[in-house]
């Protein structure tokens, strides 16, 4: 088996099956077509700090997941991603307010929390 092949195998793996959860990937103006059912992966969360000088310091995780880009080629700001933390919990709405890496096979996008966008139970 090739590198190749055993890095898209190692792909499908964790995003299908090992890590993945269940997402809805609706992109806006004016990439806006049907809505795309795929699986991400939360990455781990990063804290920003703020400089030391600061009189007031807060800390404020920053969600980020992986998407495979043969699923979504493009993931520009403004997308609404609605995906579980955990797989299995309550289906929660995200939009994306930026990327953190693209890959040749997955992009790395920031989440921002949008109850709005939750899932009716």
């Amino acid at each position: 088996m090739g590198f190749g092949a055993l890095r898209t195998l190692a792909l499908e793996l964790t995003h299908d099956f090992a890590f993945g959860v269940d997402a809805i990937v609706q992109r806006q103006y004016p990439d806006v077509r049907d809505p795309i059912v795929t699986r991400g992966i939360w990455v781990t969360q990063i804290t920003e700090m703020l400089p030391d000088a600061s009189e007031f310091q807060r800390r404020e995780p920053v969600k980020i997941m992986s998407l495979r880009r043969d699923v979504v080629a493009t993931v520009p700001r403004g997308t609404t991603i609605q995906a579980p933390e955990t797989p299995g919990g309550p289906v929660l709405g995200w939009k994306v307010d930026g990327t953190a890496q693209v890959d040749n096979d997955k992009t790395h996008v920031v989440l921002v929390r949008y109850p709005d966008l939750d899932a009716n139970p």
